[in-house]
């Protein structure tokens, strides 16, 4: 999988840097990513997303609700909107202020990625998961 990264990687560079000598340092960022093991890391995080989605797809054919999901994003979203509401209304100690605006950014975060996963690339995972379920 990682040659495949590779390959593609310089094959993305080709086209998007038609100039030699910026491919080239392009070309040696992704060679430094490979030797540094960041592109190994980024494969061990795709085969985490996958055996997530896996993980889901077998719950729905075995007829099972995984509710962990929408709690956390509940969670999530309740907290993130309820932080900024404070950071927006509520007098902070400004010892604590960069405490609470640290708590902002990571709910910020993970927000975002609650979206992602409700309305963004894992949206299509969700649908077939939901059309596995009906098609049983």
């Amino acid at each position: 999988m990682i040659g495949d990264i590779l390959s593609f990687g310089t094959t993305l560079i080709n086209k998007l840097f038609p100039d030699k000598e910026q491919a080239a340092a392009a070309q040696l960022k992704l060679l430094e990513l490979q030797q540094s093991g960041g592109l190994q890391e980024l494969e061990i995080q795709q085969r985490n997303v996958d055996n997530a989605r896996h993980r889901e797809t077998e719950m729905v054919k075995a007829g099972h609700r995984d509710y962990t999901t929408p709690a956390l994003a509940i969670v999530i979203t309740l907290g993130f909107f309820s932080m900024l509401l404070a950071i927006c209304t509520v007098h902070i100690d400004p010892e604590m202020k960069p405490l609470a605006d640290i708590m902002l950014g990571v709910l910020g975060a993970q927000f975002g990625a609650v979206c992602n996963y409700y309305f963004g690339t894992s949206k299509g995972s969700s649908d077939k998961n939901q059309l596995l379920a009906a098609n049983r």
